[in-house]
């Protein structure tokens, strides 16, 4: 997906940046003590998210630090993005795509009447509640991908990766722009200008 391969190019240039040598990962207790808290029990005052890249318990390599911070960065970003922003367009329509249905679902393929749907979807004020949360999921509300609100990036290099970051952002999205003028619907959820930073504002 060209989406991992433009963030995964960037982390791995950064990640590059301040790790020169593979050395340099294994001696970083910070970056070591992140990789445990990742990995350690839940119930051990950790997150207990299990296939952290690592061997021995730690971070051995760029690539592995590369692979993780792109993950978050991705998972955080773009699969946001194409969860949530789409909601409300296909919830809009009740019959479509219903938040909540009343009775019992049907147990075989006997076709229905008109009556059995109208049924099934739940009252108007159900149905605008459930509208109005979903119109808010579907709101973005940081700037999209690689415009950050607050600028923590002053090392000259890190701002040339983060300026070559965006270029390539920039390109995808004038890609995605034609192809979305010929694709029937257009799918404009997963263009970088459309994706946030972030799921937080």
């Amino acid at each position: 997906m060209a989406l991992w391969e433009v963030i995964e190019l960037f982390v791995s240039k950064y990640v590059k940046l301040y790790y020169d040598v593979d050395d340099k990962i294994i001696e970083d207790s910070e970056l070591q003590n992140w990789r445990q808290e990742m990995t350690t029990e839940a119930d051990h005052g950790g997150l207990g998210i299990y296939g952290v890249p690592g061997e021995m318990g730690k971070f051995t390599s760029r690539a592995q630090v590369t692979s993780v911070c792109a993950f978050i960065i991705f998972t955080c970003s773009v699969a946001h993005a194409a969860v949530c922003f789409k909601q409300y367009d296909e919830y809009a329509f009740p019959p479509n795509y219903p938040a909540m249905l009343l009775g019992e679902p049907p147990r075989d393929k006997t076709p229905r009447q008109e009556q059995d749907i109208l049924n099934a979807l739940p009252g108007r004020s159900n149905m605008v509640d459930a509208l109005t949360i979903l119109k808010l999921l579907s709101e973005r509300h940081t700037k999209p991908m690689g415009e950050y609100e607050m600028n923590l990036v002053y090392d000259p290099e890190g701002i040339r990766l983060l300026e070559d970051f965006k270029q390539n952002l920039r390109a995808l999205s004038a890609t995605l722009k034609i192809k979305n003028r010929i694709r029937v619907p257009p799918y404009p959820f997963l263009d970088p200008c459309e994706i946030p930073n972030s799921m937080i504002p």
